[in-house]
């Protein structure tokens, strides 16, 4: 694992962005819970709709529109305290329409939820200088490019990073490689035994 600056400029006027101490408004389709969208994490998933990134070979599509219930910090706290019993982290898939409005939400969380963890998912290919990465333990980068595969490929163009103790980032995308590698080794010795189990029988 390597450790790196993510993105040139890591300081952020909150006052800038906010009117009155709320969000600036973002939509979102639906939530999940999920395991793999970040490394040793249940992860409350929500899904904001409004992309701009439009990449070729989209697996969602429908976050193209900008459709869906409002972001608001209530809204956030209420999906929040639905799932707190199961969750470690609250990702945020998408948002690059309006990243600043994601980096209050994730200000937010990291004042109101102690405890949780806050990933991002960003198509750009590098961060928005609207972003202050001390806000996030998690930030995904990249466009998805069909030719060369999501996280889980190690040709791929994406890059997830996490946050250290000391502030700086370190790239774990090889950990999305490692666990594909061994849900393959898994299903080979499943097969493996299958096979035996027929063999056996003839």
């Amino acid at each position: 694992m390597t450790r790196c600056c993510v993105g040139e400029d890591n300081h952020l006027s909150i006052s800038v962005f906010r009117k009155k101490n709320q969000i600036v408004m973002i939509r979102y389709i639906n939530t999940d819970i999920v395991f793999q969208e970040f490394p040793d994490e249940v992860t409350l998933a929500i899904n904001i709709s409004g992309c701009p990134c439009r990449c070729p070979g989209c697996h969602s599509q429908f976050l193209w529109a900008n459709r869906g219930d409002e972001l608001t910090a209530e809204a956030l706290s209420a999906l929040i305290h639905g799932a707190k019993d199961t969750i470690t982290c609250v990702g945020f898939m998408g948002g690059d329409g309006d990243p600043a409005a994601v980096d209050l939400l994730a200000k937010y969380v990291q004042e109101r939820h102690n405890g949780l963890k806050v990933g991002w998912y960003t198509g750009r290919t590098a961060i928005s200088p609207l972003i202050d990465q001390q806000h996030f333990d998690y930030i995904k980068v990249g466009p998805y490019l069909r030719h060369l595969g999501g996280l889980d490929s190690p040709r791929t163009n994406q890059r997830m990073y996490r946050r250290c103790t000391d502030g700086s980032f370190e790239d774990i995308t090889s950990r999305f490689w490692k666990h594909q590698s061994g849900n393959n080794l898994c299903m080979l010795n499943i097969s493996l035994q299958f096979l035996g189990l027929v063999m056996k029988k003839i």
